[in-house]
């Protein structure tokens, strides 16, 4: 295997180890590196190098966001009763409910 050469003259000679792709994901790359204009190698260090990269968080407070969608549901039902023109009950609630879930989330994104 002859080893390729950077702009910067430097050889690259070290190897990663190989990935397992089903046939689909393989043609899938391959494709993309024809429609860019790149050989495969060089495709796959740029996407690798530069391309962007979804980092998911693992501490998601799903208690939290899940009591938000809770308060949101009630919320807009509350909204559509205010604009039939009926006053609706447990809107103070709804209210003091949102305000300490927002609260309790800033005070964690201020501990991280």
């Amino acid at each position: 295997m002859e080893s390729s050469t950077k702009d910067d003259g430097k050889k690259r000679v070290c190897v990663l180890p190989p990935i397992r792709l089903s046939e689909t994901e393989k043609s899938r790359i391959k494709r993309r590196a024809e429609k860019a204009g790149m050989s495969l190698s060089n495709f796959i260090r740029e996407v690798a190098l530069n391309g962007k990269i979804i980092i998911k968080k693992e501490n998601v407070d799903y208690p939290t966001i899940n009591e938000l969608r809770r308060i949101g549901n009630n919320l807009n039902q509350q909204t559509k009763h205010m604009n039939a023109g009926r006053r609706p009950k447990g809107l103070e609630v709804v209210w003091k409910k949102l305000e300490q879930t927002l609260d309790l989330i800033v005070q964690k994104k201020e501990q991280e």
